[in-house]
């Protein structure tokens, strides 16, 4: 989505990326992301990948017919995320309280979004309140099990 944001010399912002994103959804299907990220996962030979940011239920049902993906979700409470966020300090990043919430709403249920749904069909469910040492060793034990799978 970067290169799509370049020639434009549009900002990256969260808004730009969800705005080109939908863009891309609704001219060439709900799950081209998916598949370009695949695709380019395939194309260099990775054993390993991540992929972040799956927010439609389409990207995660393409995405687990694939040999040797998993899905883990991350979550945490939605007061401490904004805390989180507010310490990042990223340009267009909400900055009020009202502003997250609306974020929020926005990213469970539009433009092929629905963060709750893709949460429910994780493998994995990773929970971040605490500690960054707290979501290591769930990362590790998520890591074994794939492992032995």
């Amino acid at each position: 989505m970067l290169v799509c944001l370049a020639p434009a010399k549009e900002p990256i912002t969260r808004d730009s990326l969800q705005r080109v994103a939908g863009d891309l959804r609704q001219r060439l299907g709900p799950t081209v992301l998916a598949q370009r990220v695949w695709q380019k996962i395939v194309s260099a030979k990775r054993k390993k990948a991540v992929i972040d940011s799956i927010r439609g239920i389409e990207e995660v049902e393409f995405l687990k017919e694939q040999p040797g993906f998993w899905l883990v979700s991350v979550s945490a409470k939605p007061r401490l995320r904004f805390q989180r966020m507010i310490a990042r300090d990223r340009a267009g990043d909400p900055t009020t309280w009202p502003a997250f919430l609306k974020n929020e709403e926005r990213d469970k249920y539009s433009e092929g979004r629905n963060i709750t749904v893709c949460l429910k069909a994780a493998d994995f469910q990773l929970i971040n309140n605490s500690a960054p040492e707290d979501l290591y060793r769930q990362i590790e034990t998520v890591l074994a099990r794939i492992a032995i799978s």
